[in-house]
């Protein structure tokens, strides 16, 4: 089906040269991009190093007060090129318990789970990478209140370098990819 769109003269002498230097065409940049779109289900990757930086900025400008948020772990570690799907947890620092604290539902485990852990206190990031399948719903604990039950309540000790859920007693570590300073 051939679509047809206006597109910027000036913008388009600027990218051309980078495109044929490349070895592609105009043609094939689109295809890649919408194939992209399409399986990411986001356009985020287009302005990913952009936001980055500019929220990088303003976390350095706002001291310990900044506060790191879902999205924007995320968008720090697709920065560093990890792909996280939609099969993503994150978990801030309990600062009363001094715990992370999760309660994702036990589909996670069908398929690639992707862990952020904020450390609020040290300002880092880490990132873990359970593969589907590799952790089974009978080894998890559910949680105890019956209106939660499809729920999985880990538990895992701020500072426990193993990062073992409390309980289930399962270590993350073997699952751990990266972390990184904010």
């Amino acid at each position: 089906m051939e679509k047809l769109f206006k597109i910027d003269d000036a913008l388009y002498e600027k990218a051309n040269p980078i495109i044929n230097s490349s070895g592609l065409n105009l043609e094939t940049v689109f295809n890649v991009c919408l194939n992209r779109i399409a399986n990411e289900r986001s356009v985020s990757f287009l302005f990913a190093n952009y936001q980055v930086e500019v929220q990088r900025a303003e976390s350095r400008s706002l001291g310990k007060n900044y506060n790191m948020t879902k999205s924007l772990a995320r968008r720090f570690f697709e920065d560093k090129g990890y792909q996280l799907t939609d099969n993503y947890t994150f978990s801030s620092e309990n600062r009363a318990s001094r715990n992370f604290w999760m309660n994702p539902n036990f589909d996670v485990l069908k398929r690639d789970w992707y862990i952020v852990l904020n450390d609020i206190s040290k300002r880092k990031l880490h990132l873990f990478k359970v593969p589907k399948n590799s952790l089974h719903g009978y080894e998890m604990t559910p949680r105890k209140d019956l209106r939660h039950q499809n729920l999985i309540d880990i538990q895992i000790a701020y500072n426990d370098v193993t990062f073992t859920d409390n309980r289930s007693h399962i270590s993350f570590k073997r699952y751990y990819l990266d972390s990184l300073d904010y």
